[in-house]
């Protein structure tokens, strides 16, 4: 059984001071309405490409593709869905559970971008030899693994912390035993640092051999090829270089600016609007195919036929489904 002695709640949480949130509130509610707006728009580009691959290429660029749009939709859900189940409540069950279930969207959203690129890279090597449904059900197990991993590590608690007006706001705070304080600080520094730094090896090694091979085979073909995957790891990345200043600063830092923590939270929902924009722009088929997409349903919302684009067999498949 373990007394209340034994460990060390973060009890500086109570002299936390909301005087940022308390005294601008428009202020506030202004910048969750912004934020939301950015993601809501970076959410939808990513779907309109994740529909259209799944629906026309399947092919091992249409799955890569996918899983890409699946890890970026993940962080931007996983975000929105903690802005609204903020907990207001007290001691209790429901705020104890709110607790838990934030922060497991704040790990996975970290997580799933680690095991993305794990099911990247067996998609890249197997893809060949392995049957579609076979390749599927594997990433799918990537995946539910990611979930389990994305588990909180750490109890929580619900501490009540005193506003400025005289009311009390509960801020859910991870209980930290006495002399694992420096463990709790490794271990987010741990998990957040090797998400990026797998990658970067992944990527170094991916231009070696790129530039090695087009010594041999110099076209503009192949320096297009890398120039759209070197894009992509780098856009996907930097959506998630701001992201990790947020958890760093929440965590490590005694004094919070968060001007600093907002101008961040803009910059990584900007990045992941910008995703969806490079597919289109390296792939003009697939922006053609958008664009045909909706001149026809506006065709159609007005009683008119267009026998060109009528021609198209999977334009109307894509319509119809």
């Amino acid at each position: 059984m373990i007394e209340e002695d034994d460990y060390n709640i973060v009890s500086d949480i109570e002299e936390l001071e909301w005087e940022y949130f308390d005294r601008r509130p428009v202020a506030l509610a202004f910048h969750v309405i912004i934020g939301i707006t950015i993601s809501f728009t970076g959410f939808i580009g990513n779907l309109i490409i994740f529909v259209m691959k799944l629906k026309k290429r399947r092919d091992r660029n249409g799955i890569v593709i996918l899983i890409l749009n699946v890890t970026l939709m993940l962080l931007i859900a996983s975000f929105l869905l903690i802005l609204f189940i903020i907990d207001d409540t007290h001691h209790d069950s429901t705020g104890y559970m709110q607790c838990l279930v934030r922060n497991f969207l704040q790990q996975f959203s970290f997580t799933s971008k680690l095991f993305s690129y794990i099911a990247l890279i067996i998609v890249a090597r197997f893809y060949p030899k392995l049957s579609t449904r076979n390749g599927m059900c594997l990433v799918v197990i990537i995946w539910l693994v990611a979930c389990l991993y994305g588990y909180p590590h750490y109890d929580y608690e619900i501490a009540l912390v005193p506003l400025n007006d005289g009311n009390w706001k509960s801020v859910c705070a991870p209980i930290i035993y006495q002399g694992h304080e420096h463990s709790y600080a490794r271990y987010l520094i741990t998990m957040f640092t090797f998400q990026h730094v797998v990658p970067a090896i992944v990527y170094i090694a991916i231009l070696i051999t790129t530039f090695n091979w087009e010594k041999n085979a110099n076209s503009s073909q192949n320096r297009n090829i890398f120039l759209y995957a070197a894009t992509l790891g780098f856009v996907c990345n930097l959506s998630f270089v701001p992201v990790m200043v947020i958890i760093m600063e929440l965590y490590l830092s005694i004094e919070v600016n968060y001007g600093w923590l907002i101008i961040m939270s803009y910059l990584s929902h900007i990045l992941i609007v910008l995703n969806p924009i490079v597919y289109f722009y390296f792939d003009k088929g697939l922006f053609k195919e958008v664009c045909e997409i909706y001149r026809v349903i506006d065709l159609k919302l007005n009683g008119e036929e267009d026998p060109e684009s009528m021609e198209s067999e999977d334009t109307l498949r894509i319509i119809n489904s």
